[in-house]
């Protein structure tokens, strides 16, 4: 049987069928590259090099300054502990909103939104546009969240040389915090992709 392919396509763009679905109306588009594209530049690599530096250097000074094991696990203060919570979930925005930057200084999509990781709740960003950038450019917004952690507990180390600020403690804490989270999830999610990977046969 002979199909008239013109006419089956010219059928479907009348009924709307080939058109693009329409997006709701998302707040972080307004955020155009040319606003954000500067916090991914050289000088601002540089300004966060130099900072990394200052904070090694004053960690290497002062040892004090950095908190212990146990103050990123535990503390027995309801005070802290209440202030942790209530910080992290502050730090966690700022954290996704480097994500948000990231993607909207290259031109994608970005969706916050509550999600799930193991059995923790969590704010994550959502850039599935990413994959139409060059693979390179990707890192940009995949790093961009722990780059956010890192500057601010880079901020706070140097801050901290010079004066004792609870706040600014409480920061450089939940900012290491979230690091070494996301470093375990890291490894965490390459032994479980590992495990499900049938055994190559043996060549």
């Amino acid at each position: 049987m002979d199909v008239d392919v013109d006419a089956f396509l010219t059928g479907l763009a009348s009924a709307g069928l080939l058109n693009r679905p329409e997006r709701p109306p998302n707040r972080w588009d307004r955020i155009r590259p040319h606003h954000v594209a500067w916090l991914f530049s050289r000088p601002a690599h540089a300004v966060l090099i130099l900072l990394t530096a200052c904070a090694v250097a004053a960690a290497i000074a002062d040892p004090g300054i950095l908190p212990s094991l146990s103050a990123l696990v535990w503390s027995d203060s309801l005070t802290f502990t209440v202030a942790f919570a209530a910080g992290t979930w502050l730090l966690v925005l700022v954290h996704e909103l480097g994500h948000i930057s990231a993607a909207r200084s290259l031109g994608v999509r970005a969706e916050l939104s509550l999600g799930t990781r193991l059995q923790f709740l969590v704010v994550q960003t959502r850039i599935t546009g990413i994959w139409a950038v060059p693979r390179r450019a990707r890192y940009r917004a995949y790093l961009a969240g722990m780059r956010v952690d890192w500057f601010l507990a880079c901020a706070a180390t140097c801050t901290l040389y010079i004066v004792e600020l609870p706040l600014v403690r409480l920061v450089l804490v939940i900012c290491l915090s979230q690091i070494a989270w996301l470093l375990y999830l890291s490894l965490l999610g390459r032994r479980l992709i590992r495990s499900r990977r049938p055994d190559r046969p043996a060549g």
